[in-house]
């Protein structure tokens, strides 16, 4: 059997969204087909520790950088493969790209080798990067670039598999019909305890928390927990009166900073937390406020590993659609929906509904083994056992 060559662009040692799913999907493919089948190719500059066997992808030089972006190649991967497949081509079945802006000016070159070629969609990009305000996007002002190259890999790959359907059908609406789609979804990057599932009843908890974690310097967690400081922040104030809350996270932003300074009563800031579990554990509620971005939000999975009963922006809600319905999980895009979710998660807490299998839940849906499971199904739709 040939290898599969994974291409990855994150650093696995930063606790992020892209990064944990991107390992996820690594650690998945070295479970299903063997460790020494899967080769991993990585940034340079993350390819240390247990990753320092990894192909390199070396930076480009500045002078060169900025002559790539006139040539409209924003990324060192192009290059990179270009010299790299002259070699080692023979050695290689499938190749498994994250992200649809970097796959979409390399598919076709690995195809001509007789490569398939698997796009692991994030996220729509164009809505990521406009979001991010992103360099391919000239810092926000226009998604062409990152559309141009989406689109290409989206209809050029052998299979385009995906984090959400949402994002299924935003690709399909945006670029029309293509090969293959499989809707992957995410999983924990390992084997994990999910914690017990027993109901923390309101009368029996001391601290009242509500749990939001995060990069805290992230434009989309940022504009998050600002929207939840406008709009809602007071709606806690009134319902919950006596509850704090607790904003964990990685380099806050002053912005959020000033948010917790100014109602120091309320907020407990924790930034850069050496165990976010702990911190987690406290809670009672676990609120994501993130109401920008594609893709799925992988906070979400800390709250329901826990345990904890979920109050989410409609944004953040896509890709958990087998929580969609359940008492435990309440979605809210405006102020009303907000004090409903509230109200019902109240009720929820007290014991007024029998239905506390979160932690079984989630298992079967975004443990390892599923994820394992998933991505054995998505390879046999390319005849690759």
């Amino acid at each position: 059997m040939k290898k599969i060559l994974f291409v990855g662009i994150t650093n696995f040692f930063v606790r992020g969204g892209g990064s944990l799913a991107t390992l996820a999907y690594y650690n998945a493919f070295c479970h299903e087909f063997g460790r020494q089948n899967v080769n991993l190719a990585l940034p340079a500059e993350f390819c240390y520790g247990p990753y320092a066997f990894a192909i390199a992808v070396p930076p480009r030089k500045r002078w060169l950088t900025y002559l790539k972006l006139f040539q409209g190649r924003f990324h060192r991967y192009y290059d990179f493969f270009r010299k790299y497949l002259k070699k080692h081509h023979d050695e290689y079945d499938v190749a498994v790209i994250n992200g649809g802006f970097y796959a979409g000016d390399m598919v076709k070159m690995f195809q001509q080798y007789g490569i398939k070629v698997v796009v692991i969609h994030h996220n729509y990009e164009p809505e990521y990067h406009m979001d991010n305000r992103t360099l391919p996007t000239m810092g926000g002002l226009t998604p062409f670039f990152v559309r141009r190259n989406e689109r290409n890999a989206y209809l050029s790959a052998d299979l385009n598999a995906y984090l959400t359907q949402a994002d299924i059908k935003l690709h399909q609406q945006h670029y029309g019909n293509c090969n293959n789609t499989f809707c992957l979804g995410v999983f924990e990057p390992e084997k994990v305890e999910c914690f017990p599932n027993e109901r923390k009843k309101v009368s029996s908890i001391s601290n009242k928390n509500i749990v939001i974690t995060g990069s805290m310097n992230s434009v989309q967690t940022i504009c998050g927990i600002m929207d939840f400081k406008k709009h809602y922040f007071h709606i806690v104030q009134e319902l919950l009166p006596d509850w704090k809350i607790i904003i964990a996270g990685r380099d806050p932003d002053p912005r959020i900073q000033k948010f917790a300074s100014d109602y120091s009563d309320i907020i407990q800031l924790i930034p850069n937390p050496e165990n976010i579990d702990d911190i987690i554990s406290r809670g009672s509620i676990f609120l994501c406020p993130t109401n920008v971005g594609g893709g799925l939000k992988l906070r979400l999975m800390d709250g329901l590993r826990h345990g904890l009963p979920v109050l989410t922006h409609s944004i953040s809600a896509r890709g958990y659609d087998a929580f969609f319905g359940r008492p435990f999980f309440q979605i809210y895009n405006s102020e009303q929906s907000f004090v409903i979710g509230v109200e019902k998660l109240k009720d929820y807490i007290k014991g007024k509904s029998e239905d506390t299998k979160i932690s079984e839940l989630y298992r079967s849906n975004f443990g390892f083994e599923a994820g394992c499971a998933r991505v054995k199904h998505m390879m046999k739709l390319l005849n690759f056992n």
